[in-house]
């Protein structure tokens, strides 16, 4: 049957003549077993039971039950309103031009003899219904036009295709379109009137008509079928599709191009292709070789592109089937189609005949049970109704076989005229039509979800592994490449064009030693007020490098733990350990101390190089801030590395629940910041800010990316870069110019410096974890001058990999891709070793000289990470990570392809936080995963199974002790069970939301409290808080906190510090904090009488507070420098400065603390002394630098001027604390002095 072309529909018709001409009903898979004549003559003679029955006629009523098929279009219409979504509409060009009115007469006829293009549907009892009409008529529209090219065509047709309204018949209209050469007859009808396999019969029976023949009374109409199928028992296949569909159903997770919009709009588009001849009869011996059809072998196809591009294995694919299963439903216009949801298995370790025959068998069954509707799988299995997609499937697979369809080939009239459609009823429908050329593709999808370049790329992908496939059917999935010569050129040479000249010989002392000779008197680093030049770093690291090489015997590759609080000895520690010859392994003082014990005793350093807190080892420990340390020669030491040594050792999370050590060597730094093709414009006079902390990789490319280029690096303290508006000050007193981020904290600082322009700012560089685009929208919009920049980079291919400049269409659509290849690096997205498509999702993969050496006592690990390059010379490493390339050259980045997460832009491995939590008593077991709440930011969430109950908070206690504060869970819940899907993998999405209850529940009882307890909400996404509940119980973090403080401070007014949220920390607390503030600025703002002392306001406060922590610094002096074309007098400012004292209280008060409150005191006699000079140049930078320092709090004046004369211009430079002055006091004050001054001192008002 199958040699002499026989395929899945004659299959059906072949079952329904033998059944009406023996009265055997043959299963369609017998056909495929028996396949000749004899064998299904002789099955048949075995058969005893006779099963034909004719379709009954039903009495005529006012309404009838209408099919399943019908019934799930009419509730589609129903819940989408109408629409054009379930249209047939088709234009053919006809041969002759048409007489009108036979034309007309001829589509009444086909009205009266086809009840069901009378029909119209309603809702009677609940129920839907059809009733026919007896006197429902298509009117033929036609119209005449001079010319009528493709265009107008399809605009024609465009305005033609029309929604229906499904109560009123007929639910079909005609129209003709008369050019003076040609005809088109343009029919539209809805999808419930009629399937794909009627519109053949219906033009013939036109055709019959237009030709003055009759058509046979029909015996049965369509609302007999409808009757009669729903009055068949099908139980069994029921119960087949039940089976098939019990447990979990796999949504198909295919990457897409656009977010899936809350609800379908069913826009779409096409792109076509051809398979040609010679491809279609190899499909064809294919299939026959394995039993199978052309349809089973090219689903099986496109199971496995739909596997490659999804990562899947189990995938569900629609397909319809017609549902012509009696020989009364022939030559029945009508909907009998039905939709199969065929489940395929592909896995990458499968053969493609492993895939082909369980297709083969899925189909088989699926085509013994096709009788049973797709609607009622879709109720019986109870699938959860999703506006946004379709039930069950997204995707569909059709093969047409207009050649041998059995009206086709009888239509004279006229050929079918290609038109564009704009309908999409799916994500992705993949459309084959054989004919005599081979096989016309079609690739239908939704424009919401794809773009067109997408598609096109899938396209050649399938053609390409359709002839893979072909080729080599037994090879494995994995070995079957989708890419052709052509795009494997276009990744490997064009995408990866990343060539590069760097000093490949030369270390990064070399490099900044260079520096430190070519601008010695440049500052290098600031902290607090301090400062050092390039020249005084190199000298004091030569001190203490000689030190450690003599007192240590440092060699290359040795290792050198430093353990320090931020400050400048941090700096010159590194860039010591890195002259004497070892490599740094920078480890948090703030770790716990096991995590400490337990990096020191993995890399056994020669020496601990530490500030205040001195880690408890067997190992000699050096003081940095001890000045002991630094009495050695300060003269350049003798270079003992080679660019290959280790520089040095960072470690990250590990899946063992320890963590592992990275490490790297010179060359991998110095080719990423001294490359020729260098993407960033870096320079001299930049002003860089070192925000992460030097056990983050990130902290590599701000130390030396502003050491390298002579820049200055501002260091600021752990306070400042925790609080955003601090920072924001920061960056504006410093004139920061580059600035690095992980975008979590950027967000914050967003928030805090709301409308605000930072003019100094040329760039923000973001990495660390994802970057969400539209969060930047409100930074943009007063920062348009500052360049965006996103790159991705594991720590193993130090720092960064890749670059993508974010403009603005980026930030407004949302596009986070993380850009091309760094120069010096090749990157290939792969699937095992085989190249992934563009479009394809697969595993970053990174060569080229920017690939550590590997892990630090872990040669099975870098065995299976770093592993030898299957495109070139040396290793390549292997990230986990999944992402895929753009048609443009760009990665988008999708995920891990393991559990792994990076939170606040440190890596964090889940298995590490269980490993500890199952150390804990009582903890049976545990899992944690990473969850992600309104604001796009990560937190963990630890699920847990215990023998007793457990507090949440003792166990984070416990856990803090043993990890890092980025590593204990935001929350710790207790279950009965960790759920699992029915292949036994975690099932995530049965876990529950964390949702925190109060022991005792008080709700809000004044304003304040209200306003705080929605913030913590808010930002906590949780319900229900009650004003005795802690912040962090609650799952907050330091950056949680802050934006608690930004919320607050919008809400109620009053800034609060971050260490007021961990000092009072429920809403209780806070309110009364605040009403306490408020009070005090209620107080400052009456006439207040004479005392010895007075409150200080919130923000003095705050400001006092951090002066205390962090020592005296210049972090929050405010000041300026203003240029007076004519000389100043010098006695005369100074008169003016003095009467400005005397009105101005504020500029003569300075701060104590009183029974451990801060106040303020105000001096009857505090003066502002003029520091004067003349000079015949000022460099006004270095002036500026040099006048700048540091304030005493308990000392007044509070503030200090200077003034510079010249011959031809007179500086008068200003600085005053913020703890007295705002940004907006300074212009006052100026003013002030101005006036005094014009008026010689004398009172002015």
């Amino acid at each position: 049957f199958f040699d002499l072309g026989g395929y899945s529909l004659n299959v059906i018709r072949l079952c329904n003549e033998l059944e009406k001409s023996t009265g055997v009903r043959l299963p369609l898979r017998e056909i495929f077993d028996l396949v000749t004549p004899k064998n299904i003559a002789e099955q048949i003679k075995n058969s005893k039971e006779n099963t034909f029955e004719e379709i009954p006629e039903i009495a005529e009523a006012e309404s009838y039950s209408i099919s399943s098929a019908q019934k799930r279009l009419y509730l589609l219409d129903q819940l989408t309103g109408p629409g054009i979504t379930y249209n047939i509409p088709l234009v053919i060009k006809l041969k002759v031009k048409p007489d009108n009115e036979r034309l007309q007469r001829a589509l009444d006829q086909l009205v009266e003899h086809e009840e069901i293009l009378r029909t119209s549907f309603h809702i009677v009892n609940g129920e839907p219904i059809q009733k026919i009409s007896s006197d429902a008529r298509i009117v033929l529209e036609h119209s005449e036009v001079k010319t009528a090219d493709s265009q107008y065509i399809q605009d024609e047709y465009n305005t033609f295709v029309q929604p229906f309204d499904l109560s009123k018949s007929p639910l079909m209209r005609a129209k003709i379109l008369n050019t003076p050469s040609d005809s088109y007859l343009f029919l539209d009808i809805h999808h419930i009137l009629c399937d794909a396999g009627s519109m053949p019969v219906m033009l013939y029976k036109i055709q019959e008509l237009y030709e003055g023949r009759e058509l046979l009374t029909p015996r049965v109409q369509y609302k007999d079928f409808s009757a009669w199928q729903n009055a068949r028992d099908i139980t069994e296949q029921a119960a087949y599709w039940k089976k098939e569909f019990s447990g979990d159903i796999p949504v198909l997770d295919l990457i897409m191009d656009y977010p899936r919009p809350h609800k379908q709009s069913f826009r779409g588009a096409n792109f076509r292709t051809q398979v040609e001849e010679k491809t279609s009869i190899k499909v064809k011996e294919l299939a026959k070789k394995y039993g199978a059809t052309e349809f089973m072998v090219l689903l099986s196809t496109f199971f496995s592109m739909l596997g490659k591009y999804s990562r899947q294995e189990e995938i569900i694919v629609g397909t319809p089937i017609s549902g012509r299963n009696h020989t009364d439903t022939q030559n029945m216009l009508g909907m009998f189609v039905n939709t199969l949801a065929i489940k395929g298995n592909v896995c990458a370790d499968d053969t493609f005949e492993d895939v082909l025959l369980r297709t083969k068998e899925k189909c088989l069954q699926a085509y013994d049970n096709k009788d049973y509707q797709f609607e009622d799988l879709v109720e019986a299995v109870g699938v959860k109704r999703d506006f946004s997609r379709n039930p069950v499937f997204d995707v569909m697979f059709v093969l047409q076989d207009d050649e041998r369809e059995s009206y086709s080939d009888r239509i004279h009239i006229g050929t079918r005229e290609s038109v564009e459609g704009s309908i999409s009823k799916f994500d992705l429908t993949l459309t084959m039509i054989s004919d005599s050329e081979g096989y016309k593709i079609d690739f239908e999808y939704s424009t919401d979800l794809f773009k067109p370049e997408t598609i096109e790329y899938m396209a050649k992908h399938f053609l390409t592994l359709i002839e893979g496939v072909l080729m080599s059917p037994e090879k494995k999935l994995q070995e079957i490449a989708m890419v052709d010569l052509y795009e494997e050129a276009k990744i490997l040479d064009e995408f990866n064009m990343t060539d590069a000249e760097f000093p490949q010989n030369m270390t990064i002392v070399q490099l900044l030693e260079e520096q430190a000779a070519r601008i010695p008197n440049s500052i290098a680093i600031t902290f607090n007020g301090q400062q050092m030049t390039y020249a005084q770093l190199n000298e004091r690291a030569n001190a203490l490098a000689r030190k450690l090489r003599e007192d240590y015997n440092i060699q290359p590759n040795d290792f050198v733990v430093i353990s320090t609080e931020k400050c400048l000895e941090m700096v010159v520690g590194i860039y010591a350990i890195l002259k004497a010859g070892a490599a740094y392994v920078p480890v948090d003082p703030s770790y716990p101390e096991e995590r400490i014990n337990y990096i020191i005793n993995d890399c056994k350093p020669k020496v601990v190089l530490c500030s205040t807190k001195e880690p408890e080892v067997d190992i000699p420990v050096m003081h940095l801030h001890d000045e002991a340390n630094y009495q050695m020669e300060c003269s350049n030491l003798v270079h003992v590395n080679h660019s290959s040594d280790l520089m040095y050792v960072i470690y990250t999370s590990g899946t063992t629940g320890r963590p592992k050590g990275v490490m790297v060597q010179h060359v991998n730094v110095v080719r990423l910041l001294k490359n020729d093709k260098f993407k960033l414009d870096l320079y001299e006079n930049d002003i860089w800010v070192q925000f992460h902390s030097y056990c983050f990789d990130v902290s590599v490319w701000e130390i030396f990316g502003s050491l390298l280029n002579g820049a200055k690096l501002v260091i600021p303290s752990e306070d400042t870069v925790k609080d955003g508006y601090a920072f924001g000050e920061l960056l504006q007193k410093e004139a920061v110019t580059i600035l690095c981020q992980v975008p979590s904290p950027f967000y914050a600082l967003i928030d805090a410096t709301t409308g605000q322009t930072i003019n100094s700012l040329r760039y923000v560089i973001f990495a660390g974890e994802a970057l969400y685009p539209a969060h930047l929208k409100k930074w943009h919009e007063n920062n348009r001058h500052c360049r965006l920049v996103n790159m991705y980079g594991p720590t193993e291919t130090t720092v960064y990999a890749t670059y993508r400049d974010i403009d603005a269409e980026a930030i407004e659509r949302g596009i986070s891709d993380i850009g091309m290849p760094l120069p010096t690096l090749k990157i290939y997205i792969l699937n095992g070793n085989e190249l992934c498509g563009i479009g394809v999702p697969g595993e970053v993969c990174i060569t080229g000289e920017g690939v550590s050496q590997g892990y630090l006592n872990r040669q099975d690990l870098t065995d299976e990470k770093f592993v030898h390059n299957p495109f070139g010379s040396g290793k390549m490493y292997r990230t986990g990570d999944l992402a895929r390339w753009l048609p443009n050259g760009n990665i988008e980045y999708i995920g891990r392809m393991d559990d792994q997460a990076k939170i606040r832009g440190y890596r964090i491995e889940p298995r590490e936080v269980e490993s500890r939590l199952l150390e804990l008593e009582g903890i049976n077991e545990a899992v944690v995963i990473v969850r992600e709440d309104k604001r796009n930011e990560k937190f963990l969430c630890a699920y847990v199974i215990t023998e007793t109950e457990i507090e949440e908070k003792d166990v984070k206690i416990k856990l803090s002790k043993v990890l890092p504060d980025y590593m204990v869970p935001a929350h710790i819940i207790s279950v009965d069970a960790i759920p699992l899907t029915s292949n036994g993998k975690l099932d995530k999405a049965s876990l529950p939301q964390p949702q925190y209850k109060s022991k005792e529940y008080i709700a809000p009882r004044n304003e304040y409290e209200t306003l705080i307890v929605q913030a913590f909400e808010n930002i906590l996404d949780i319900e229900k808080v009650s004003v005795t509940d802690s912040f962090f119980d609650l799952g907050g973090s330091s950056l949680k906190a802050v934006l608690l403080c930004n919320e607050l401070e919008k809400a109620i007014g009053v800034r609060l510090s971050i260490r007021d949220v961990f000092t009072f920390g429920t809403p209780e607390q806070i309110a009364g904090n605040i009403e306490s503030i408020e009070s005090e600025m209620f107080v400052a703002m009456e006439q207040a009488s004479a005392a010895e002392y007075y409150p200080t306001s919130s923000a003095q406060k705050r400001l006092y507070l951090l002066d205390e922590m962090t020592g005296p610094n210049i972090n929050y002096n405010v000041s300026d420098v203003y240029a007076y074309e004519e000389p100043l007098d010098k006695e005369r400012l100074q008169k003016a400065l003095d009467k400005l004292l005397k009105q101005e209280e504020i500029l003569r008060t300075s701060f104590h603390v009183v029974d451990g409150e801060p106040i303020q005191t105000i001096s009857p006699d505090a003066r502002v002394l003029i520091d004067y000079s003349e000079v015949d140049e000022i460099d006004i930078q270095t002036e500026y630098d040099k006048f700048i320092q540091p304030f005493v709090l308990s000392e007044a004046p509070l503030m200090r001027v200077k003034l510079m004369k010249t011959t031809t211009a007179s500086y008068l430079f200003v600085d005053i604390h913020h703890i007295i002055c705002d940004g907006e006091s300074l212009p006052v004050i100026l003013q002030q002095v101005n006036e005094f001054y014009e008026n010689d001192g004398t009172d002015h008002e």
